[in-house]
């Protein structure tokens, strides 16, 4: 029967990756100095889970749903808001993810957001199974059913060992009847101005992804040479930049190359001078100025690193 536990806390970067599983493709990297800690609480109500995310490190992610069904987050947290598709993400939106959907974001530290998991078994014909873009404002009494409904789900499971069928199949149906007005707001025929602007982004910040991906300078990324690449000017490239990052340029090549490091150090052999080596590889120079690098962004040591993996 269902009850309110922890699923998994995260305590490294590589965790919170494998910890969605095979409904979802994800890719991210650690953007904040320091030990990394995610944690996830969740209640399955055979069809439909409610999850609560709390990160205590930022992060950075590229994720695609893989498996049938649909995904609806709600933030918890205005300040600081995260960034998804190069937009600020306040408690009055959501985000909604559907099979094949590509959700960037950037969650910075202290960001909590409660998310409605939906197996396409429990949607009804009358839902659209339309590719729909993932933000769009809602309205915030639909929002609060939500969120209330869910508060005391986890007041009842909490206090009861088991509920009755019945009480389980009436959960269900409320939180579909809740949904449908939301789900309202991603039909294709709403053309309002959020969801344009959102559009707009996103083909900006795909474009810049994509000259990341192509950038291979030992150099920070120039903004000049983006904004000119991409044919847009150097502040609207740099305010892009900031948003989907996070960070300057100069500390985006830094955090790439540690991650590189790390990378290095998991997948590579574990032999005698490995950290050297991995070190080398990631692009620097200055063996010990890389190891205070290292062990500022990630909290530990590289040989902490190889040692853990070792075990």
């Amino acid at each position: 029967m269902p009850s309110l536990t922890t699923i998994f806390e995260a305590s490294s970067i590589e965790a919170y990756a494998e910890a969605f599983g095979p409904d979802w493709n994800t890719q991210c990297r650690q953007l904040s100095a320091g030990p990394f800690s995610f944690t996830e609480k969740r209640i399955d109500l055979e069809g439909i889970a409610l999850c609560w995310d709390s990160f205590a490190s930022s992060v950075q992610a590229i994720q695609t749903r893989k498996s049938p069904g649909l995904s609806l987050t709600l933030p918890l947290t205005d300040t600081p808001p995260a960034i998804v598709q190069c937009r600020e993400l306040d408690t009055s939106n959501a985000i909604l993810l559907l099979p094949g959907s590509t959700l960037h974001y950037t969650a910075p530290i202290g960001f909590e957001a409660f998310t409605v998991d939906i197996h396409h078994r429990m949607l009804s014909s009358s839902i659209p199974p339309t590719e729909a873009h993932p933000i769009a404002a809602i309205a915030s009494s639909d929002r609060e059913k939500l969120l209330e409904l869910a508060l005391y789900m986890s007041q009842q499971l909490e206090s009861m060992l088991s509920p009755s069928p019945n009480e389980l199949s009436h959960w269900r149906q409320q939180i579909l009847q809740h949904l449908n007005p939301i789900l309202d707001c991603f039909s294709p025929s709403k053309k309002s101005k959020s969801i344009h602007k959102a559009l707009h982004s996103d083909a900006l910040i795909k474009s810049i992804q994509g000259y990341l991906a192509d950038w291979k300078s030992d150099t920070p990324p120039s903004i000049t040479s983006m904004s000119k690449e991409l044919g847009i000017s150097s502040s609207t490239a740099y305010r892009l930049f900031q948003k989907w990052c996070g960070t300057s340029p100069y500390k985006f090549h830094l955090i790439e190359r540690l991650h590189h490091f790390r990378k290095s150090l998991i997948l590579g052999p574990h032999t005698r001078g490995a950290v050297t080596e991995a070190a080398s590889s990631a692009g620097f120079s200055d063996y010990n100025r890389a190891i205070q690098h290292y062990k500022h962004f990630f909290g530990e040591t590289p040989t902490q690193t190889l040692a853990s993996v070792g075990k």
